[in-house]
């Protein structure tokens, strides 16, 4: 696994904008990259194995973390009704 020590300080600003956004290009306009070019270069960052590994291992980390899944939080358990911005619950 890539760590942030292994990046040079553009790529690791890259990495923990696209991590915060998955926004390749926003991210590569953030690390300080020309924005004329940032579509393709946040593309070859991506392609970049030691970035692309520290991205991943990263996300894999709060991955595990995650209480909800963003399907989990969409369609809860329990049936519900919403009512003038209020969530009641449904019981049978």
């Amino acid at each position: 696994m890539a760590d942030a020590n292994t990046l040079t300080e553009k790529e690791r600003i890259f990495a923990d904008e696209y991590i915060k956004t998955t926004n390749a290009t926003q991210s590569a306009i953030k690390a300080g990259y020309a924005e004329n070019s940032a579509s393709v270069t946040g593309s070859k960052m991506l392609r970049k194995p030691k970035v692309r590994q520290y991205i991943d291992a990263v996300m894999n980390e709060r991955s595990k973390n995650t209480i909800a899944t963003a399907d989990e939080v969409i369609e809860p358990k329990q049936p519900s009704c919403w009512v003038n911005g209020t969530c009641y619950l449904l019981t049978r």
